[in-house]
């Protein structure tokens, strides 16, 4: 441990030190770790940037460690619990209660007394899980926060819990019984005035860990890995494990980005950024089992129509992440004609294998469904999300409307019309189809059916500005 020249960024203080062992730099007065995974040379210098790591790394080390924990935790029997539901969750092992580790791991431990009297609230609970989700958390070798910019806001960083119960935790040896007392109740009055300070992180729609923290929250999910058997499978035929948890909350994140953000993104695009790995083509490909959040928030964004708001979202998208730059008047007057193009199409009636519908809803569902490569069929299918019911039941929610999709074509066509370069525009609006996660069978046909949908509505002026 040494001496680290920074000033603390909440309290101000230059009392700060470096601990190797942890790889972090904290503050002595608040206990803030200022830096963290830190990684120190030969030379004892640190590198500028952040450890990294490329999407194939990730995910054999996502897929390692899900492995290990299963096997640490679970065992070859399944949960009797569980017996009337049509999956099959495994049994936890028999292990030590907390108090008899804590005995094992140092004589007669000052932990063990605190965590009699300190019982660690639902908030903190959720806070801790859905930081060592990102990789916030002080043990992490991998951060992961930035990569959700810009979609998602992050709260600064905050108190370790374990750096400040390690500063009021004088040394166990030789502690009078009334020392212990007074340690332990500084240690539980840490605590209630932490859960107070991280209450509102939790609760946080719009910047992380808020989102993530809703997801783990009374999910309705078992408690371990589990098996779906091929016959209750609601996608193909075949029999599968459960979605590993950061593989879910990935593609959770995804449906809170559509719904409550409402900052439309490709799919694929936001599994890139975000280095989900094959992640999202798992998802797909299973279908869930979803949160119980998570499902509220597919069946509400296919239940609704495309609002104002999407569209903005998606244009606010586009500059945060610099792929157009225009004025602010611009911007709303492509905003306003992007909306009423797509409220036109929502509003042309047409007939199609004897049922009518719209233009919207038309194109939505035959080329903007999420979908999965079915080998057996040779052909992409719709992916039938679903959850467990509170009987422990499969139940069957519905499919997913990618409407960035509908939403890319129209502003791309907005923009060709003001006579500005929409190229990289319906490169995004078409990113979802290439790379195989939609049911539109190719580039041609969705491109076909935008400009069929444009002349139904009577915009052939709008045709010959668009590069398709």
């Amino acid at each position: 441990m040494i001496s680290a020249d920074i000033t603390c960024p909440d309290c101000g203080s230059k009392d700060t030190y470096e601990d190797e062992d942890r790889g972090e730099i904290v503050c002595s007065d608040c206990g803030l770790i200022i830096e963290e995974n830190i990684m120190v040379d030969s030379q004892g210098s640190r590198p500028s940037k952040s450890i990294m790591e490329s999407p194939q790394e990730y995910d054999q080390r996502l897929s390692k460690e899900e492995d290990e924990f299963v096997a640490k935790n679970s065992s070859e029997e399944f949960d009797p619990e569980w017996a009337d539901s049509p999956v099959q969750v495994y049994s936890a092992t028999t292990r030590k209660s907390l108090e008899e580790s804590w005995d094992d791991w140092k004589g007669v431990s000052l932990e063990a007394e605190a965590n009699k009297s300190v019982q660690r609230s639902s908030a903190s609970r959720l806070l801790e899980e859905a930081n060592t989700y990102l990789g916030a958390d002080p043990s992490s070798r991998f951060n992961r926060s930035e990569l959700f910019r810009p979609f998602f806001g992050l709260h600064s960083r905050g108190v370790s819990h374990r750096m400040t119960e390690d500063k009021l935790r004088p040394k166990a040896d030789s502690l009078s019984a009334t020392d212990k007392s007074e340690a332990t109740k500084s240690i539980a009055d840490a605590a209630a005035n932490r859960t107070e300070k991280f209450r509102a992180k939790v609760s946080d729609e719009r910047n992380l860990p808020g989102p993530v923290c809703t997801l783990l929250n009374s999910t309705g999910l078992p408690p371990r890995k589990y098996h779906v058997p091929g016959s209750v499978s609601l996608n193909g035929t075949q029999g599968f494990d459960s979605i590993s948890k950061p593989r879910r909350i990935d593609f959770e994140l995804y449906l809170d980005l559509n719904q409550i953000q409402n900052r439309p993104w490709p799919l694929h695009l936001w599994s890139e950024q975000i280095l989900s790995g094959k992640g999202v083509r798992e998802v797909l490909q299973k279908g869930g089992a979803l949160s119980r959040k998570a499902g509220e928030y597919l069946l509400d964004l296919n239940q609704r129509s495309i609002l104002k708001h999407d569209v903005s979202g998606f244009i606010q998208n586009l500059l945060d992440l610099e792929k157009i730059d225009f004025s602010s008047d611009v911007r709303e007057e492509i905003e306003v004609e992007s909306f009423g193009l797509l409220e036109e199409f929502s509003s042309s009636q047409i007939e199609h294998d004897g049922i009518t519908t719209n233009l919207l809803d038309l194109f939505v569902q035959n080329y903007c469904l999420a979908a999965y490569q079915d080998s057996s069929k040779n052909q992409r299918i719709p992916t039938i999300f679903w959850r467990f019911d509170e009987h422990k039941k499969i139940d069957r929610l519905s499919n997913l409307t990618l409407i960035s999709t509908p939403i890319a074509f129209a502003v791309a066509t907005t923009v060709a019309s003001k006579g500005h370069s929409c190229g990289s525009l319906f490169e995004i609006a078409h990113t979802d189809c290439i790379h195989g996660l939609t049911n539109a069978d190719n580039i041609a046909s969705l491109n076909q059916f935008w400009k069929f949908s444009l002349q139904e509505i009577g915009r052939n002026d709008l045709l010959s500005v668009l590069p398709l």
